[in-house]
């Protein structure tokens, strides 16, 4: 198999197994969001090689030329790279790469960022209704219980980064997936981290757990109202956390 994991190049370069969780779709957007999707979640790792574009058509059931577009997508955005003779492999994850030209992220200020979210994201509720799946929740829901048994701040960092990264890839829209990817980024702030880090309350965190569960559970009875609602709720209590936070940030060390 040239040293390369079967999972995911399948046996003689067709069959392969389904590992990536592909299930059949009616858009090019929906298998695109699926393959990010497994990027993010560790199913899909830089270096891997990904499914033939036959397997793949077979998977969601689109057409051939329809999966060579999303293919096409992602290696535009840096994320995919194909090698003559060897197939397609991944080469960069989503958030470590922009779609489009970066810009000076920072000078953007968490209190600013967290103002861009609080307006945006329950803005996607519409959107997120109408395009996730059955499947797409329930394969979200099965990767957000994780937060339940989260200890560390940077282990909750990464699943709460993770949920919202979520939100705006499932929308399946190219503006609200580059600016999901900005805030991912934007989140990395040295200093905000440092805040994070010495801050940490699993209490609260649970809290946050709980109001992301609540969503999901918005998301799944297709309440849109509901889903703004509580993502209202819930980047407000961050803005809270932060005003807290930085009023007794005098004792955090400098790094």
């Amino acid at each position: 198999m040239n040293g390369l994991p079967e999972i995911l190049i399948g046996a003689n370069g067709s069959g392969g197994n389904n590992v990536l969780g592909i299930t059949a779709v009616n858009s090019k957007e929906q298998l695109l969001s699926q393959l990010l999707g497994a990027m993010r979640t560790g199913r899909l790792k830089v270096g891997d090689r990904l499914l033939n574009e036959r397997d793949l058509a077979e998977f969601s059931t689109l057409s051939r030329s329809t999966v060579r577009d999303v293919l096409n997508t992602l290696e535009k955005q840096g994320l995919l790279e194909r090698r003559v003779g060897r197939g397609t492999f991944l080469i960069a994850l989503p958030g470590h790469e922009p779609l489009g030209e970066p810009g000076n992220e920072s000078l953007v200020t968490p209190a600013e960022l967290i103002e861009f979210r609080l307006t945006v994201e329950p803005a996607l509720a519409d959107l997120l209704v109408l395009k996730l799946s059955d499947a797409e929740i329930d394969r979200i829901r099965g990767e957000l219980l994780a937060g339940r048994h989260a200890t560390s701040w940077d282990e909750v960092e990464r699943i709460d980064r993770d949920f919202h990264l979520m939100l705006y890839s499932a929308t399946q829209n190219a503006m609200f997936i580059e600016s999901g990817r900005k805030v991912a980024r934007m989140r990395n702030n040295p200093a905000w981290l440092r805040l994070k880090a010495h801050r940490f309350n699993r209490e609260r965190w649970l809290v946050f757990q709980r109001e992301h569960e609540a969503i999901l559970d918005a998301l799944a009875m297709r309440d849109a109202q509901t889903v703004a609602d509580l993502l209202r709720h819930h980047i407000s209590g961050v803005r809270m956390d932060y005003a807290l936070n930085r009023s007794n940030a005098i004792n955090v060390p400098k790094e």
